[in-house]
């Protein structure tokens, strides 16, 4: 496990100085600064999204042109199935893990992998509490009130020479 850790920090340190940068142009520097959890929490929770873009764009597929919605979606959206899916997912893998490390595997193997094993399993435990922002958010989203975004803001008192 401490091998794990070891070659994990640079990775993290790297994502999040990365995460930093990239926050640049994301955000108002003057306004917004560090880092923004539930932004971080919403990149994960899209990794479905990301992943059929990539998988379109691997074979050329034709996307349709659909604009972003104006209004607030309120409950479970089709996105969160996915989400769920990786919960459990997550959760046979970890049955999988324990019934064969302690059935199927020789007492030697066992004190040679065990850091390794159970360094990976805390490691996909960050993807796995990942999900759990996005559902939070998906239920928080129930309670929301749909309505025009555009509706309280006065775009005429807006001084855009700023």
């Amino acid at each position: 496990m401490i091998d794990f850790v070891i070659h994990w920090i640079p990775v993290a340190i790297s994502g999040i100085l990365i995460y930093l940068y990239v926050q640049n142009w994301f955000c108002h520097p003057a306004k917004e600064k560090g880092l923004h959890f539930k932004g971080i929490f919403l990149k994960y929770a899209c990794w479905p999204v990301f992943l059929l873009g990539f998988l379109l764009s691997l074979w050329d597929g034709k996307i349709p042109y659909i604009p972003t919605a104006k209004q607030a979606v309120k409950g479970f959206t089709p996105f969160v199935s996915p989400l769920i899916v990786q919960q459990f997912i997550f959760w046979i893998t970890i049955f999988v893990v324990v019934i064969k490390r302690k059935y199927f595997t020789p007492e030697a193997r066992l004190a040679l992998t065990s850091g390794e094993i159970w360094g990976m399993v805390v490691f996909a435990m960050i993807a796995y509490l990942m999900t759990w922002g996005g559902i939070y958010a998906a239920i928080k989203s129930r309670k929301m009130i749909a309505e025009e975004p555009w509706s309280k803001i006065n775009i005429a008192a807006i001084d855009y020479r700023k």
